[in-house]
């Protein structure tokens, strides 16, 4: 009897599975977020659950500009005015967002939204524009930190 082949079925199906569960995150679809925002290059969509502690923030940024995007760091502000009350910074999953695809990001801020106050998003990734041209980037937005309308920073 030949273990090996055994060991190789097993190992192929366990590689096909990953890869399946990776595809999966990777296409979760906007419409399960209440809060959009587009722009030229991502467009971003998330959810926002207060506690007595803090805010959670938990999104999906899809890539619709770029061959690839990639090192993404999502900082969201919470500010009243013009001073910070709390600030949450996440990488997203997967590292790597094609064009079309899309990578979650969750984070913690420390504060809970009231009346007034305002989410900043802060996006910087490494971007992929051709085989040979990659450069850094920074964008932001600001909303209304309870209904998810967009703002002009204070």
């Amino acid at each position: 009897m030949n273990y090996g082949n055994y060991l190789l079925a097993g190992f192929l199906t366990l590689s096909m599975a990953a890869c399946s569960a990776t595809g999966a995150r990777t296409q979760q679809p906007l419409a399960g977020y209440p809060y959009r925002h587009q722009a030229f290059d991502l467009n971003v969509a998330w959810k926002t659950v207060s506690s007595g502690q803090g805010t959670s923030v938990e999104g999906v940024v899809q890539n619709v500009r770029y061959v690839q995007v990639r090192d993404m760091e999502v900082t969201v502000l919470l500010l009243d005015g013009k001073k910070v009350l709390a600030r949450g910074r996440s990488f997203t999953s997967p590292n790597r967002i094609d064009r079309d695809d899309m990578a979650g990001f969750d984070l913690y801020l420390n504060a809970s939204p009231r009346p007034g106050d305002l989410l900043q998003f802060i996006i910087q990734y490494q971007a992929l524009d051709d085989a040979s041209n990659s450069f850094h980037w920074l964008g932001s937005f600001t909303v209304d930190a309870l209904s998810g309308k967009s703002r002009e920073k204070p």
